[in-house]
């Protein structure tokens, strides 16, 4: 959800009539701002006209409100000091909370609705992908998939992880869902550490022998150990997740092309990983036994950020509009809803 609301902010592909607060105040945009590559996500150098006042400070994006942020925070929060009060506007998927300043100001939020020529900027670039791999939309999807799986965590590390094991490798192990799992978190460059005693225990050591077997057999070549490294959020989880979803499915591109309801698509995608992972949160520190289901906004992300821009693209390649139309209405059942 945070990638389609940087690209909506980013390249104004917004709605005017969606500049609207929740409280109903009007907002325009003078200067949108440069992204923040830094631990925050949104943008810096913000000009806005909000209601009768202009303002200059940072847009948050979050998923919800409530997300990253201390609700109804004052001073005794330090976290709220540092960056709750540089706001001057919230974007959001879902408005849970409201959120205020150290002052006890509020902070506006936003709820866009995405203008069409979003899905057309997506397909621009996933057209390129395709180029890249030969119009292989298996490949492609894979791909975009695996970004999807790191959103909120690093996107850009889990697509260098699918671009450094090709779906064919995954393909020729399904069935077997340890190695799948020890080709991910192999290649994610998450088990170089020699095993140790305690809280990583059999399994880490099991997976990283299969992975150098898996690693041997594909002549693969050695992994980037920090290509998941210094991340605020752990991404075993995540990673645990997706080789779930891949133990079940051959591929999953053609099943979202012919595919008409976004709910059955969802369904799919809620996956749950296997059961090390129930009891773990990463190698080093166990957790309550639950059942780790991917979650609402992640599957809406999943949508948002792989199903519907890899469909239009798919009929933009084909001249084929009724897969385009199919993937507007994909991103209408979503929190941020598609503008006419």
């Amino acid at each position: 959800m945070e990638d389609l609301l940087h690209d909506i902010w980013e390249h104004r592909l917004y709605m005017p009539a969606s500049l609207v607060t929740t409280r109903g105040i009007p907002v325009s945009v003078i200067d949108s701002g440069i992204r923040n590559l830094n631990q925050r996500s949104g943008f810096l150098n913000v000009k806005l006209r909000i209601g009768d006042t202009t303002r200059v400070g940072n847009v948050e994006i979050r998923r919800k409100a409530s997300d990253g942020m201390q609700p109804h925070c004052n001073g005794n929060h330090p976290a709220c000091d540092r960056f709750c009060d540089s706001v001057i506007l919230l974007l959001v998927g879902e408005n849970d909370t409201e959120v205020y300043r150290s002052d006890g100001q509020l902070i506006p939020q936003i709820l866009l609705s995405v203008s069409p020529s979003w899905l057309s900027l997506r397909a621009k670039s996933i057209l390129l992908l395709a180029k890249e791999y030969n119009y292989d939309w298996n490949e492609v999807f894979y791909i975009l998939l695996t970004r999807s799986f790191g959103s909120g965590i690093h996107p850009e590390a889990f697509e260098r992880l699918a671009r450094s094991l090709p779906l064919r490798y995954i393909r020729k192990q399904r069935g077997i869902h340890f190695q799948i799992e020890a080709m991910l978190f192999g290649r994610a460059g998450l088990l170089e550490d020699e095993p140790g005693e305690g809280s990583q225990g059999d399994y880490y050591g099991l997976l990283r022998q299969e992975y150098r077997f898996l690693r041997h057999k594909f002549g693969l070549s050695p992994s980037e150990a920090s290509l998941f490294g210094h991340l605020c959020r752990s991404p075993h989880v995540r990673l645990a997740q997706l080789a779930s979803l891949w133990y079940g499915h051959d591929t999953l591109f053609s099943f979202v092309r012919d595919e008409d309801d976004p709910e059955k698509i969802k369904e799919v995608f809620r996956v749950c990983p296997s059961d090390y992972w129930q009891t773990h949160d990463n190698f080093h520190r166990r957790s309550e036994r639950q059942e780790k289901y991917l979650g609402e906004s992640a599957l809406c992300s999943l949508l948002v950020n792989a199903a519907a821009p890899v469909l239009f693209a798919y009929g933009e390649q084909h001249r084929l509009p009724a897969y385009g139309e199919r993937a507007g209405r994909f991103l209408e059942c979503l929190p941020v809803t598609l503008g006419r």
